[in-house]
């Protein structure tokens, strides 16, 4: 297991020298640290052969190349080395996955770039963001303009995509925890419930996916209203005999099941699974919970005491610490739509990013 690389080192730029690598780690350390930070990466691939994928690569360049130092730089087209380059670890290479191909044509749909920010970040990508420099808004201007006219440039990605996802979560830096907890839609999907003009390209009424985003928010929060909430920071208990009710008359009567087709759909449900049991409460509060999940809220069991018993209760609960990041986003200036004034500010000791923030 292992990466191979094309690399234009930062003492060769604009010269037809480019450097082919291989490393024992399965990101981009090692192209990034090890080498100044102008450097162009044109190719990283993942393979499970990386030394004899590299060994096939050296001896292609050396009988059509020039070998310009050591055993690893090499002289000519550069369009061709890259074009070779990719050609050969194609061939050879048993794994075909690759980590970042910055030559490849960006055939991604507008909605389809905009869905991906509800992904979680795989390991290779969330290390690689980590390891990015850290821009301010200028600076990002200036990647984004330089990686608008060359794709190629991966370390400008990165470092984008960084100053992304801190603009986006509303904190100052950025660390493994919270990256594998949240997506990129997360605050916008969490207060879409508060009000729905708060959702991400809601002015863009004509996208697709702002229309789909729009008609989840109003399906999850009638769903909410029919279990008895009246909006996501309600602090109610919900005693189990209602809950039951509420239960019975949701799968009777709520859209998310009577036209369930177009639930699976518009929540990407697995679609492996055929069939789904809500035969009792926990499987019913299971699925709930899948819907919820994406949105930082869920619906939680607790048992309370009355009159000298225990009786069992439900209450909707935030999660992740949500509500604290949205805080930390409205201090840098986010204006929340909140006209019925239902928004709670978290309270001091459920603050656990603070880190992250100052």
């Amino acid at each position: 297991m292992g990466i191979i690389y094309l690399i234009q080192p930062e003492e060769f730029l604009n010269s037809d020298v480019l450097k082919l690598g291989r490393s024992v780690h399965n990101t981009l350390k090692r192209p990034y640290k090890g080498y100044r930070r102008k450097s162009v990466i044109y190719f990283v691939f993942k393979c499970d052969n990386a030394i004899e994928v590299e060994k096939k690569l050296i001896e292609y360049f050396n009988e059509h190349f020039e070998c310009y130092q050591g055993r690893e730089y090499f002289k000519g087209d550069v369009n061709k080395m890259k074009k070779e380059f990719k050609s050969i670890y194609e061939k050879y290479s048993i794994d075909d996955e690759n980590i970042e191909d910055s030559e490849t044509e960006d055939s991604e749909t507008e909605d389809n770039e905009y869905e991906d920010d509800e992904n979680i970040l795989n390991e290779v990508d969330l290390e690689n963001i980590l390891n990015a420099d850290d821009l301010d808004e200028c600076d990002y201007n200036q990647a984004l303009q330089r990686y608008e006219i060359d794709k190629t440039l991966i370390i400008e990605k990165y470092k984008i995509e960084k100053y992304k996802w801190k603009k986006t979560l509303g904190i100052n830096k950025l660390d493994k925890e919270i990256l594998k907890k949240f997506t990129k839609k997360s605050i916008s999907n969490f207060t879409s419930l508060i009000d729905e003009r708060n959702i991400q390209n809601y002015d863009d009424q004509e996208n697709k996916q702002t229309k789909k985003d729009i008609e989840k928010c109003k399906i999850l929060n009638i769903l909410l209203n029919d279990l008895g909430f009246e909006h996501i920071f309600d602090s109610k208990i919900i005693f189990k005999e209602n809950f039951e009710k509420a239960m019975n008359k949701i799968l009777n009567g709520n859209p998310v099941f009577t036209n369930f087709k177009n639930t699976r759909i518009l929540f990407s449900l697995d679609k492996k699974k055929k069939k789904y049991d809500f035969n009792s409460i926990k499987s019913f509060l299971g699925f709930l919970n899948t819907l919820f999940c994406k949105y930082h809220i869920s619906i939680s069991y607790k048992q309370i005491r009355k009159e000298g018993k225990k009786i069992a209760s439900y209450y909707l609960k935030i999660l992740d610490g949500i509500n604290e990041l949205l805080e930390y986003k409205m201090i840098k200036g986010f204006s929340l739509h909140d006209p019925s004034k239902i928004r709670s500010k978290p309270e001091e000791k459920d603050f656990i990013y603070k880190s992250l923030f100052y």
